[in-house]
């Protein structure tokens, strides 16, 4: 089966879009925007250095809710797959991962441990918690075919 004949339920679009979305701007911002923009403005610095965290908590629970039929259920037993059952565990997923890793920071010669990297990854995960809610409460259909 090639790539191009996977097709993406429509419930699945928008965790999709999210997901890549983030990732090619967290992408971005780290290794095209930050190590090319050199400016004197603190804002703007600060901005750039907790970014990734930010994208970081918005894109991974959101990859883990478009993945979650892929990973647990089979599609073609459960048709009427709902993307909203799992917003809660993405975000203990996420808020696990990514703090973990940053907790793991002060113990590697090369990453720096920072309490704003901290708030701003939380901060990630609750506006993807708001986008799950307000998906769910808006009355979105969510059956995946």
């Amino acid at each position: 089966m090639s790539i191009a004949t996977v097709s993406i339920p429509a419930a699945h679009r928008i965790w999709a879009f999210i997901y890549l979305a983030g990732e090619s701007s967290c992408r971005s911002v780290q290794y095209i925007i930050r190590p090319h923009f050199q400016v004197h403005t603190e804002w703007i610095n600060y901005m750039l250095g907790i970014a990734p965290n930010f994208l970081a908590g918005v894109y991974v629970p959101a990859c883990f809710t478009f993945l979650m039929p892929y990973l647990i259920e089979r599609r073609e037993e459960r048709r009427d797959y709902n993307p909203q059952r799992y917003i809660w565990q993405a975000c203990i997923f996420a808020l696990t991962g990514l703090l973990g890793w940053e907790f793991l920071q002060p113990f590697t010669h090369h990453f720096v441990f920072d309490p704003h990297d901290v708030l701003w990854t939380f901060i990630g995960v609750g506006v993807y918690a708001v986008i799950g809610q307000w998906r769910a409460s808006s009355g979105v259909r969510m059956v995946a075919y």
